[in-house]
């Protein structure tokens, strides 16, 4: 009996360390082409991701309640973004010419990309990430601002370049301009292409641009000229209220001088005020 006993609580050992063995193992939860991340209340969110094929133990999922494992997707998210506007300005520029030609934009991009591991584990640090939803929600919101940077890029090079066409924007390495952008959000870009585009005419913007450069240092010029016309008129009539005002003056000191005005002739009165500058 009593060696009995002893093979029982050894078998009974086993099965406790087992299942506590079992409790902390985390690794084998995941599934192929996804990414875990383990959030506990003692630890906090653990700092390395939990990757299918590399062994994973921890202690705290050991303790009941004590710790979550959010597992995401590593599949990637495709998404079509457009980007439209007009260059800058470009309202007041195309009234500058006939018929106002139209100066606007418009790109459509096929986008492929995924969060890596530890851009996952980031995203749960910042944004409290708990669904495969709410990672995705990120992932559109980042494609949308690498559009628009990709679009920026595109019109950069239109206007420095005057042989630039809408090949020359199918062809340009959109993941080597969004290199920094994505290795700071942690992204995998697998895929970016401009499926198509629409570029206003650069030459005859910057055409227009300078017709409203040269219209505005016209209009500065004739409004700075009216100004200085507008000023002299007003000093001079700054001068007659002044000799008007001493006129009265002198008027009150010597009454009499108001009989003297009213015999005299006007250039008589002129030259008073004259006299009294």
């Amino acid at each position: 009996m009593k060696t009995f006993g002893r093979i029982l609580a050894v078998l009974i050992l086993f099965a406790a360390g087992g299942f506590v063995f079992y409790l902390g193992w985390i690794q084998f939860r995941i599934a192929p082409d996804s990414c875990g991340v383990l959030v506990s209340k003692t630890s906090g969110i653990q700092e390395k991701p939990v990757e299918p094929g590399n062994f994973a133990w921890r202690w705290e999922p050991v303790l009941p309640t004590n710790a979550e494992l959010r597992i995401f997707s590593l599949s990637p998210y495709a998404v079509s973004k457009n980007v439209c506007g007009q260059l800058p300005s470009a309202s007041f520029y195309s009234l500058q010419l006939k018929n106002t030609p139209d100066f606007s934009y418009s790109f459509d991009f096929d986008i492929v990309l995924r969060y890596t591991p530890e851009g996952i584990v980031s995203s749960v640090k910042k944004y409290n990430a708990k669904t495969q939803k709410e990672l995705e929600e990120k992932l559109d919101k980042i494609a949308s601002d690498f559009a628009f940077i990709a679009a920026q890029a595109v019109i950069s090079g239109a206007q420095t370049d005057s042989d630039f066409s809408t090949l020359s924007a199918r062809v340009m390495d959109f993941s080597s301009i969004l290199a920094d952008s994505a290795s700071s959000n942690e992204i995998e870009i697998l895929d970016f292409k401009l499926k198509s585009v629409s570029l206003p005419d650069m030459k005859l913007y910057e055409f227009a641009k300078k017709a409203f450069a040269d219209y505005s240092s016209q209009v500065n010029q004739a409004l700075a000229a009216q100004a200085a016309k507008d000023a002299a008129e007003i000093a001079n009539d700054n001068r007659n209220i002044q000799r008007l005002e001493k006129m009265g003056e002198l008027l009150k000191k010597y009454p009499e001088l108001v009989e003297i005005i009213k015999t005299g002739t006007s250039l008589e009165t002129l030259q008073s005020l004259q006299a009294l500058q």
